[in-house]
């Protein structure tokens, strides 16, 4: 599959005033990067483009903001910032792209001299292959200029020397809001590795500034490809009812895996010969995972028709340049910023008195700008780029996370005592918890859940919900074979984990990632089953300690705050010293000691079914970093529960984590 990419670079004459603009340009391209020059930002300005991560050259005038140069880059595009030393309006970001690209900002003021040594450095300190995109300021006849300056010399030569390659190809780049000329003082200069992957051509509309927006184009395979997702707002849930009915209804009874099989004739039915679609596939549609421009709500007819009639004044003027023909132009150029600012505000407006006191209709108010992903990761080794090294090297880390090597030598040492005293959780007994599920389990365990991410079986919990009841009854069966054999599936004790930054953090450190697992929704689904018996258990028969809040029902750590205000009452009313401590474990989740776990449900007294089946589903979990549609080799989570699990939202799995 091939996408086309795009590389918008523009002198966009102050940030804030054309941030209307830019939002429009991200719907309309969705490019990966934006390069801008003349940003008029100052170092206390935050504000980003929703979904882009933005890094900035500050001009030199602290008191007037002015000049300035900033790179904003998709979230989805792995990259880092590089800090380079001059004295120019510069700012850099590597990327991963169909290679690794640097794309380097550039604002050189009319005032600012600029020489080869400078440009020479700056190059030096850039890894190839890298793209300079910019307002130079030079005026050159060899890309389209009236006139050659000192700066259009120093260019041309500096383009000679070093054999860069200038996309440029004549058009103008700029019109001058005072007497209405075109020149060419953006370019647009790159590395001969570079010239023929990208095209290049300048937008037909200044979108509110004097230079017209530039767009490098690149048809890309699978670079920038995200894994395909279930479009469950357009499923035909009618016949996703009738071909269960049809297809999972009647299950053979001689089956050795029936989790295999209701996986595969759910999601992935092939034919030996021709394709055959799968239950999941017929009903319900794909996302094709190409990355998709989103579209701005406030965007309305008004705005549409503004921005053709500027459009349509700008060729006026560009076939007749008058003076009444400029001063239109300017005129309806302000009408179109003053019409998308209107509708702006019209639409946020009108969003705000939607809002109600009912809990459905409410929306979480977000600012702009976005998640952070992952960047580039620093080793011993140097800077890794690849989107295959970095998931390994982040599956590497995860892995030594979850490593009893991480513990002091005393606990280990007790670990290794322990763990050679075997566990034998084989009885016969037949208390309730060892019974088999009900119908009724079932129900509420999928009743309960909520749409999470698929796992790697790609069975979401939607697909649950809307199984008939003939197939609800074979499912139910399946689970229960699992549960008194006491035997995990191994498709179930695969996740897919994505990382996700710490805020706040060093994202090129990749100890600086949190670990979120995917798995199977089947799994969790009879997780969620087995959990709520373990939960009931340790509450009904007051195993857990009175003053744990966390993950327990009808708690919340508001009773903690509660209590410490009323301690710090008591001690003034007393007038006495109230003393608190406050612990933060590091790795929680993956450092809870799995036979730790096992060992206490022993001591508890539990037999049989229960424990077996949370021993078989610990024991022997491997998981892979997922990094778009590039997944790491496959790793050994040696301790530890997988965040996202149902079970490690049970109260005594956190409470083994505590421990640690």
């Amino acid at each position: 599959m091939t996408i086309t990419s795009h590389i918008i670079q523009w002198n966009c004459s102050g940030f804030k005033a054309i941030f209307s603009e830019l939002q429009q340009l991200a719907a309309l391209f969705n490019p990966l990067a934006f390069c801008l020059q003349e940003t008029h930002l100052s170092q206390s300005h935050t504000m980003t483009l929703k979904n882009y991560s933005k890094f900035n050259a500050y001009g030199p005038n602290v008191q007037r903001p002015s000049g300035g140069a900033a790179i904003l880059v998709r979230n989805d595009i792995i990259h880092s910032h590089l800090v380079v030393t001059t004295h120019l309006q510069v700012v850099a970001v590597p990327l991963t792209l169909h290679k690794v690209v640097t794309l380097c900002s550039i604002y050189i003021p009319p005032d600012v001299t600029v020489t080869l040594q400078d440009l020479d450095n700056l190059m030096a300190q850039l890894p190839p292959p890298y793209m300079f995109l910019g307002v130079f300021n030079a005026h050159n006849h060899a890309w389209g200029g009236n006139y050659s300056n000192a700066k259009g010399k120093t260019m041309g030569d500096f383009i000679a020397k070093t054999d860069l390659c200038l996309w440029n190809d004549g058009s103008f780049t700029y019109l001058h809001p005072g007497h209405g000329t075109y020149s060419a003082i953006d370019l647009s200069i790159c590395d001969p590795d570079l010239f023929l992957d990208f095209s290049w051509r300048p937008l037909d509309d200044l979108c509110g500034s004097d230079h017209f927006p530039l767009i490098m184009s690149s048809t890309d395979t699978d670079a920038q490809l995200r894994p395909p997702r279930w479009q469950l707002q357009k499923a035909n849930w009618s016949l996703f009812h009738y071909r269960c009915d049809i297809l999972l209804g009647h299950v053979p009874q001689d089956i050795d895996n029936p989790v295999n099989h209701f996986t595969k004739t759910l999601i992935s039915i092939r034919g030996p010969i021709l394709p055959l679609i799968s239950i999941a596939e017929e009903a319900v549609p794909k996302t094709s995972g190409k990355p998709h421009c989103r579209s701005n709500p406030w965007f309305n007819d008004y705005c549409k028709k503004a921005i053709a009639a500027r459009k349509r004044a700008e060729r006026v003027f560009n076939k007749h340049p008058t003076t009444a023909n400029l001063t239109r132009l300017n005129i309806l150029r302000a009408q179109a910023r003053r019409t998308i600012n209107d509708a702006k505000s019209q639409s946020w407006r009108e969003y705000v008195s939607s809002l109600t006191r009912d809990a459905s209709s409410k929306k979480s108010l977000k600012t702009e700008g976005g998640t952070a992903r992952v960047q580039h990761l620093k080793c011993h080794t140097g800077l890794l780029t690849s989107k295959q090294d970095i998931a390994d090297k982040l599956a590497e880390t995860f892995e030594k996370n979850s490593s009893v090597e991480n513990c002091n030598p005393e606990f280990q040492a007790m670990c290794r005592k322990e763990e050679a005293k075997a566990l034998n959780f084989s009885s016969d007994n037949t208390k309730p918890y060892n019974q088999p599920f009900s119908m009724d389990e079932l129900l509420c365990a999928i009743r309960n859940c909520h749409d999470t991410a698929v796992g790697p079986d790609m069975i979401h919990y939607q697909f649950l919900k809307h199984l008939p009841s003939t197939v609800l009854f074979h499912l139910l069966a399946t689970f229960n074979v699992i549960w008194e054999s006491g035997t995990v599936p191994e498709s179930w004790k695969k996740a897919f984990v994505i990382p996700i930054p710490k805020p706040g953090k060093d994202h090129t450190d990749p100890t600086n990632y949190r670990p979120i697992a995917l798995t199977s929704c089947l799994c969790k689904t009879m997780e969620r089953m087995v959990n709520k018996r373990l939960v009931w258990l340790l509450e009904s028969e007051r195993h857990l300690s009175a003053f744990q809040c966390g993950f327990r029902q009808g708690k919340s750590t508001m009773d903690h705050l509660i209590r410490l205000e009323a301690y710090i009452r008591d001690g003034f009313v007393r007038k006495e010293h109230v003393i608190a401590v406050f612990f933060d474990l590091e790795k929680a989740y993956d450092t809870t000691w799995k036979y730790g776990i096992l060992r206490d449900l022993h001591y508890m007294g539990f037999r049989g079914r229960l424990p077996i089946f949370i021993s078989n589903f610990l024991s022997n979990r491997f998981f892979q970093v997922q990094l778009g549609i590039t997944f790491s080799t496959p790793y050994l989570q040696e301790q530890g529960v997988p965040q996202g699990e149902a079970s490690s939202q049970s109260p005594y799995s956190v409470l083994k984590s505590n421990v640690l």
